[in-house]
C-alpha cells in the first residue's frame, strides 16, 4: 500500500512539474551588441553612424574636387571626427569602426595643415587598436607607422622662378644697306622743227 502511495505522489510531482515548466515564460539573457544602433547619436551635431561615415565620404570627395575648400573641410570633419571618437569609446568593437576611421585619416591626410596630421595620426591609432584581424585594421597601423605625411604645398618662395631668354651681347642689329647714288641723267635737247616753205599761190602769196 505505501509503494503505491509513493508511486502515486511521484506521478503527481512529474506532472506538476511538467505543467509548471510548460506555463512559466523563459528569459533568455541575450549579451549586449557590440555595434552602435543606426538611432543612437554621437558628438554636437548628433550623428548617427551612417551619419558619420556618409560625411567623410562627402568631405573626402569635396577636398579631392577642389583643394582650395580645404580650410572649411578641416572645420566641418572635425565635428565629425568628434562623434567617431565617442562611438569608438562607447563601441570600441563596433565592425564599421576600423573602416572608417581608415577613411577619416585619408581625408585629414590629403590635407596640407599640422592639425590636419594630427588628427590623421590620431584616427589611425584608434582604427589600429580596436581592430587586429582585418584589412583596415592592418593598413591603419601602416599609415602610423609611416607617419602620415602631408602633402606638398607649392608657394611662391620655393618655386622655381620661369626661364627668361638671355640676352646675347654680340647680338648687334645689322644695319640696312644704303644704295650708292647715280648721277642723274643729262637731259639732251631735241631739235627745234625747221618749219615747211609756205606753197605760193596763185597770186604768188
Amino acid at each position: 500500500m505505501i509503494e503505491k502511495r509513493w508511486v502515486a505522489l511521484g506521478a503527481a510531482a512529474l506532472t506538476f512539474v511538467a505543467t509548471v515548466g510548460a506555463s512559466a515564460p523563459v528569459h533568455v539573457t541575450q549579451p549586449p551588441s557590440m555595434n552602435a544602433p543606426a538611432d543612437v547619436y554621437f558628438g554636437r551635431l548628433k550623428m548617427s553612424v551612417v551619419r558619420v561615415r556618409y560625411s567623410i565620404q562627402q568631405l573626402g570627395a569635396r577636398l579631392h574636387a577642389n583643394p582650395a575648400d580645404a580650410p572649411d573641410v578641416l572645420h566641418l570633419l572635425t565635428f565629425t571626427d568628434e562623434a567617431y571618437q565617442q562611438w569608438a569609446q562607447r563601441y570600441p568593437k563596433d565592425s564599421w569602426l576600423s573602416q572608417t576611421g581608415l577613411a577619416l585619416g585619408k581625408v585629414y591626410a590629403g590635407i596640407a595643415d599640422p592639425a590636419a596630421h594630427a588628427r590623421a595620426l590620431a584616427a589611425y591609432r584608434i582604427c589600429g587598436q580596436v581592430d587586429h584581424h582585418t584589412k583596415f585594421g592592418h593598413d591603419c597601423r601602416i599609415a602610423l607607422a609611416q607617419g602620415a605625411p602631408m602633402p606638398a604645398v607649392a608657394t611662391a618662395a620655393n618655386s622655381p622662378a620661369p626661364a627668361t631668354p638671355a640676352a646675347s651681347a654680340s647680338a648687334v642689329p645689322t644695319p640696312s644697306p644704303v644704295p650708292a647714288p647715280t648721277d642723274s641723267p643729262t637731259p639732251v635737247p631735241s631739235p627745234s622743227p625747221t618749219p615747211a616753205p609756205r606753197k605760193r599761190g596763185l597770186f604768188g602769196l
